[in-house]
């Protein structure tokens, strides 16, 4: 039996069987002496009945992504698209807001990148990533 106590209502004594309940996400502080942690955020955790708040993870820091044959991180939209045309990939010119390469055998593959370098996120480096796995690879930058 575990007692749950959150900002806006005290629930009363519930039973948690380990097999129905793995975990639960919570911002809301933990009360004191309950998980003994006095941090305010994590993972509940089930386990026999017995409910234990688990700190969450620091978050990675950011990504990078890296030409593998040189050992190179992109750096610019220019670097990238001379390094993904050494592979095959053109350049569509119809859309101004986006950069889109396709490759040049015909393939139906396309990618999407933006414009601005700085808006590069880890959903563009895992796309060309996964277009081109033997080249390419994202890594985390040291903070």
């Amino acid at each position: 039996m575990v007692h749950l106590s959150t900002a806006r209502a005290t629930l009363a004594y519930i039973y948690a069987p380990p097999l129905l309940i793995d975990s639960v996400r919570t911002s809301q502080p933990a009360r004191e002496g309950m998980s003994g942690s006095g941090s305010g955020s994590g993972v509940w955790v089930f386990k026999n009945g017995v409910m234990q708040l688990q700190p969450e993870q620091p978050a990675a820091g950011r990504k990078a992504l890296l030409y593998v044959p040189t050992g190179e991180k992109m750096t610019s939209l220019e670097l990238l698209e001379r390094r993904l045309g050494a592979h095959g990939w053109e350049r569509y010119y119809e859309n101004r807001d986006i950069v889109q390469l396709h490759r040049r055998d015909g393939g139906i593959d396309l990618i999407s990148l933006p414009r601005d370098f700085t808006k590069f996120r880890s959903t563009h480096m895992y796309d060309v990533v996964l277009k081109n796995r033997d080249s390419f690879k994202v890594v985390d930058v040291p903070s």
